[in-house]
Order: structure tokens, then C-alpha cells, then sequence
């Protein structure tokens, strides 16, 4: 799961910051702060101030029933 945040968070904090600097630290801390729902098996995810995760919302919620051996979603 961290994998995909860094994919989303490294190329913003390049665009500020070279890596191994002080500066890229600060800049790799405002991107998880800054982007928003990055997909992930558990939902979208996103970091926060108050804490490491916001929960996931009711985007990442999906009813699934099983019809012919396969998931499909529940009308």
C-alpha cells in the first residue's frame, strides 16, 4: 500500500526538492498531506493532519453477491 502512495507523492515533492535534502523530506511530508484518494485495495486513502489515515468514505463501500461462481454487484 505505501508503494502507491509514493508513486503519488514522490513525483510532486521532486517538482520543489532535490532528494536527500532537508527540503525534499518537508516537500515528500506536504505531498501526503496534499494529495487525495489514491486507490488501494482497501479504498481510496488519504493522509491527514489529526492522525496517519483518514477512513475510508462511502466511495470505498461496494455490495458484491455471487452469481455463477463470480462477484458481480448487488443492484
Amino acid at each position: 500500500m505505501r508503494f502507491w502512495f509514493l508513486q503519488r507523492v514522490v513525483p510532486v515533492a521532486l517538482k520543489t526538492a532535490k532528494p536527500g535534502t532537508p527540503e525534499f523530506r518537508e516537500a515528500i511530508r506536504q505531498a501526503f498531506m496534499t494529495e487525495h484518494d489514491i486507490a488501494a485495495t482497501q479504498g481510496r486513502l488519504q493522509f491527514h493532519r489529526k492522525g496517519p489515515l483518514r477512513p475510508p468514505d462511502d466511495r470505498s463501500r461496494m455490495l458484491l453477491t455471487v452469481k455463477a461462481g463470480k462477484y458481480v454487484p448487488a443492484k
